[in-house]
């Protein structure tokens, strides 16, 4: 190295430095391609799992709300909405199903085919929900004829039994007045009577008549 000219050891040297940057290009290049292939997996996998994992998970929440609701008060406004709640659910299921085969997201894979099936299992409870709220409705329709008839019944029978009370009672009063006309003429009778004989006139006998 000592024999070597100025001009050889400057050549060296800047031969040893393009070295190194040619070096230090291709590493940079590695990583950067390794960074965009994780900004790619990031945008076109990882954002989108988030995202329908996040759309199914709102809508399933707004589902059971609204059929919550409909549960509770039978108005079928919740019903609907409670339906297309869980229909967006299914479509993002459905998603998320093609989602993980095109991306190959395990984690995704193993969860979507469970969900969906509890997704199942819930329709088929709601099912069961929406016939028994209907049949209590006709229940309730049946339930309210049924009290409305019978209401119009016992009124029927307190204004006929009024009405008869009333009249009973009416017949019973000219009964009575009956009775104390003719305890009248029974005194009157012998009041004309006792007289006749007091005083022998008979014309008190025939007013007693």
């Amino acid at each position: 190295m000592a024999k070597l000219t100025i001009g050889k050891r400057t050549y060296l040297g800047f031969i040893s430095l393009l070295v190194i940057a040619i070096a230090l290009g291709g590493i940079a290049i590695f990583q950067m391609k390794n960074v965009s292939q994780g900004a790619n997996r990031l945008a076109q996998a990882y954002i989108p799992e988030v995202i329908v994992a996040n759309s199914i998970e709102r809508n399933l929440m707004d589902a059971m709300h609204e059929n919550r609701g409909y549960s509770y008060t039978g108005d079928l406004e919740y019903y609907e909405t409670g339906q297309h709640a869980l229909s967006e659910a299914e479509a993002g299921i459905d998603a998320s199903l093609e989602l993980a085969s095109v991306q190959n997201l395990k984690m995704l894979q193993a969860d979507a085919p469970v969900i969906q099936k509890a997704v199942a299992n819930y329709k088929s409870l709601l099912a069961q929900t929406r016939s028994a709220v209907d049949e209590m409705a006709t229940l309730v329709h049946v339930m309210d004829k049924a009290a409305a008839s019978f209401t119009k019944a016992s009124e029927a029978m307190v204004d006929a039994q009024e009405l008869g009370a009333q009249t009973e009672l009416k017949e019973r009063e000219q009964k009575v007045d009956a009775m104390v006309q003719a305890l009248q003429h029974g005194d009157a009778a012998r009041l004309f009577n006792l007289k006749a004989q007091a005083t022998g006139d008979l014309s008190n006998f025939d007013k007693s008549r």
